[in-house]
Order: structure tokens, then C-alpha cells, then sequence
């Protein structure tokens, strides 16, 4: 890995109808009674966060190359998510969760115009994206 850059998130906002959806509410009252509880976790959220991504291209046989980027927003997250379960304030704790990975799709799609010029710069293109758990075994993380 010779081309590693590190990348600051600036603009990275809660989307609380998606957090609600993440965390399975439906439209109805607990959706209401939900929504009220995600706007006060929100400015806790906000302040919590510290969005960062790494980049790695990493040369592969044949000459090929991969980019791998990892997201992360920052340890206080978890901390914060553990103090709400430690205290026995679980519903707060899966909002704020949920809150926390709208935040980190909406960090995806702040840095998407950049991942795609960095690969334009090194003549390369986007093929896919796999997502670790979903698309390929969580033992690629190491």
C-alpha cells in the first residue's frame, strides 16, 4: 500500500426518518414518540461525531488495483451508545445507534465525488462496492 490518504467529514448530518427505519419503526405513534426522542439525541449525535475515512490502493496481481476505505466516526460514538445500555436507557441507546449509522451513510455519499475523482486522477474506474458483513465475510476487515 503505497497511496493512503485519510479524509475529514464535514458535512455529516443525522437523517432521522432513516434512523428510525434502521432501527425498524414504522409510521404510527411510535414512530411519532420515536421521532421526538431521535430530536433530542440529535445535538448529543452531532457533538459526538468525528467522521473520518481512509483510503488504501492496494496493487494486486496482474497490475491491478484496489481501494479499500474504511469509515469510521470516531470512538466517542461507542462510548456514548455504551453509556445509554450501561444506564439502562436502551431505547435511547438503539436511537442514538441508529442515528449514529445514518451519519456514516451520509458520510458515504459526502465522500463519493471525491473517491470518484481520486480514481479519475489515478486513471481508474469504480466497478462495485462490496460491504463488509453483507458482501464479503467480516474477516476482511483485518
Amino acid at each position: 500500500m503505497n497511496d493512503i490518504r485519510i479524509i475529514q467529514g464535514r458535512y455529516v448530518r443525522p437523517d432521522t426518518a432513516m434512523a428510525l427505519r434502521l432501527a425498524g419503526y414504522k409510521p404510527g405513534p411510535a414512530w411519532d414518540k420515536a421521532m421526538d426522542m431521535c430530536q433530542s439525541l440529535i445535538q448529543t449525535v452531532r457533538r459526538s461525531i468525528q467522521a473520518k475515512a481512509a483510503l488504501a490502493f492496494v496493487q494486486l496481481p496482474a497490475g491491478k488495483e484496489r481501494l479499500y476505505v474504511i469509515l469510521t466516526l470516531g470512538p466517542v460514538v461507542s462510548r456514548q451508545e455504551q453509556l445509554y445500555f450501561r444506564d439502562g436507557r436502551e431505547v435511547e441507546g438503539i436511537l442514538f445507534s441508529s442515528l449514529a449509522d445514518s451519519c456514516i451513510f451520509a458520510f458515504e455519499q459526502e465522500l463519493l465525488p471525491q473517491i470518484r475523482r481520486i480514481c479519475q486522477e489515478k486513471g481508474l474506474g469504480i466497478a462495485q462496492r462490496h460491504e463488509a458483513g453483507i458482501d464479503v465475510p467480516l474477516s476482511v476487515q483485518s
